[in-house]
């Protein structure tokens, strides 16, 4: 519920006159990147059903891949939506929620 089409398909990211808007509530409280978590999760669970060695090294290029690309992708951000950013940045992690107390 938080991605309107254009946010989903980029649409800021290749327009910039038409600013997004930084996503902080819904699933993006909890971990900052979603989508990332959810390839991860989504490949390695095919893996563990397939359990083909084709699906394994996706696992693995996916587990080297995505790190820098995160990295590279916060720096925008960070750019793109300043101190906002760096205070959600803070507040919530990544990849792997936290337990609530």
């Amino acid at each position: 519920r938080q991605l309107d089409f254009r946010t989903f398909t980029g649409l800021p990211e290749v327009v910039p006159s038409r600013p997004g808007r930084l996503l902080t509530e819904g699933t993006y409280a909890s971990i900052r990147h979603p989508r990332y978590a959810a390839v991860i999760l989504g490949v390695t669970g095919c893996a563990l059903m397939t359990n083909f060695l084709g699906v394994y090294l996706i696992v693995l290029a996916s587990l080297l891949l995505l790190p820098p690309v995160i990295i590279l992708e916060e720096r925008e951000l960070a750019l793109r939506f300043g101190p906002a950013y760096l205070a959600y940045r803070r507040r919530v992690p990544a990849l792997i929620p936290r337990r609530r107390a």
